[in-house]
């Protein structure tokens, strides 16, 4: 299983003792830095899965080395813990306001500092997941739409080559119909000519079929 790595930063070592006896057994890691001044590279060449900071003996560089923390785009997700002396409102307004996600009161309780840390921790990861998603997603979507923008330039292309076709067609038929109307125009005026004189009942009986067929040639031309 995981083990979490925990950086404890700025406090007393019995404190920090006390954090990490607590803690210890329940998959976490500790490490300890007395002061923020190197918590960022710290952070870069260990990797920190939460952050508990003292603000209580030194509140302004508690909370400088927490917005260190917060302002830093590849830190902002680790979630910060004051732990604070006592329940002043005026202090956790200034955790809360300087990026702290949270606060745990000393003398601490084994239960709240494990509840805290394991929520906070699981908060990280569930947003890890979900942005780990939303990439995956945004990619899936990119791709799908490069597929569609390119089967929509085939069915564009593919439309115009039917229509340039549909042209030829009616431009072939136009044509046909010519050639065939010509040599048409004059076997019906021929006919027209040879109506006019009695024929025997047998020929008469050719020229009416031949009358028909050339009707029939009209209509379709």
């Amino acid at each position: 299983m995981k083990k979490f790595n925990v950086l404890v930063i700025n406090s007393y070592d019995e404190e920090a003792g006390i954090i990490e006896q607590m803690l210890g057994a329940n998959d976490f890691r500790f490490d300890f830095v007395q002061n923020g001044k190197s918590v960022l590279t710290k952070i870069e060449s260990e990797g920190v899965d939460l952050i508990f900071i003292d603000a209580g003996h030194d509140q302004k560089e508690a909370f400088a080395t927490c917005l260190s923390i917060k302002y830093d785009s590849g830190h902002k997700d680790i979630p910060v813990i004051f732990m604070i002396d006592c329940k002043d409102s005026h202090i956790i307004e200034d955790c809360l306001y300087s990026g702290g996600d949270d606060y745990v009161l000393k003398p601490f309780s084994q239960k709240e500092l494990l509840k805290k840390s394991m929520f906070h921790i699981e908060l990280k990861f569930s947003r890890k997941i979900s942005k780990d998603i939303t990439h995956i997603l945004e990619e899936k979507v990119a791709e799908r739409t490069v597929e569609l923008e390119e089967s929509l330039r085939k069915l564009n292309k593919a439309k115009k080559e039917l229509e340039s076709l549909d042209i030829a067609k009616s431009e072939f038929l136009n044509l046909i119909s010519h050639e065939i109307r010509t040599p048409l125009n004059g076997i019906m005026g021929s006919l027209a000519l040879i109506g006019r004189y009695h024929f025997t009942d047998e020929v008469n009986t050719y020229f009416s079929l031949l009358d028909i067929s050339v009707k029939r040639l009209e209509l379709f031309s």
